[in-house]
């Protein structure tokens, strides 16, 4: 499915002005469609699918910031739950390298208020609020339509606009695999849903021609370097 299919469908027209789009691993089908891709649970967003604008140079920004920071963890000799995917969560949302194992309380507490700094935010802001907001896309939002996100990433890009992708359209190899039972709910629905028997080779998708949100499907090499830019394998 290309990004500009996409945005084509009644219900998703603000997709056409993100900088990037993400597949998460959201579980809830009802929860997917209400909270825009479950965008303020705190779980991970899938990097088995992105769709990133091209030229864009928040998303450029974004995808090299992450690149250096698997480049890290690959030299690191504490990797423990640490992978590509947390990191990429943990980047986007604002937080240090190594957040969830290698940081301390006192770290996280110093980088989050660096972050409040750098992107223009009221000192007393809970995290939860300072992973982004709805976007009025100057102006260009529609009402009905799946939400895009302003997005302030410290040092990186200080507004990004993301977007959800959602479960009843893509099914990524988690929600695929460890979703089952929520898949007879989007069975059931019979207006934009990705037939099952063909949710795994969505997985990573391979863009055929141009379009202005190219598919592209990440796979590292140990060393960090890029294998793979448009297809690859988990």
């Amino acid at each position: 499915m290309s990004c500009g299919r996409a945005t084509r469908l009644p219900g998703f027209e603000d997709f056409a002005h993100a900088d990037m789009l993400t597949s998460s691993d959201c579980l809830d089908p009802k929860a997917d469609d209400e909270d825009n891709g479950c965008f303020n649970t705190l779980i991970d967003r899938n990097v088995g699918i992105f769709y990133l604008r091209g030229g864009s140079p928040q998303a450029l920004a974004l995808m090299r910031a992450w690149h250096a920071r698997v480049v890290a963890l690959a030299a690191s000799t504490n990797r423990a739950i640490e992978n590509e995917q947390t990191v990429f969560d943990d980047l986007w949302r604002g937080r240090g390298t190594g957040h969830r194992r290698n940081m301390t309380r006192e770290g996280r507490a110093i980088w989050y208020r660096q972050k409040l700094e750098w992107c223009g935010m009221p000192a007393d802001t809970k995290e939860g609020r300072s992973f982004g907001k709805p976007s009025a896309l100057d102006g260009l939002a529609t009402n009905g339509s799946r939400r895009v996100y302003d997005v302030c990433v410290p040092f990186v890009a200080r507004r990004l606009r993301l977007g959800g992708l959602p479960l009843s359209l893509i099914a990524n190899g988690h929600t695929c695999a460890a979703a089952a039972p929520h898949h007879r709910h989007l069975a059931a629905r019979r207006t934009r849903h990705v037939h099952l028997r063909r949710a795994t080779r969505l997985h990573l998708l391979q863009a055929r021609a141009p379009t202005p949100v190219g598919a592209v499907a990440r796979r590292w090499r140990p060393d960090g370097s890029l294998a793979s830019r448009e297809r690859g394998r988990r």
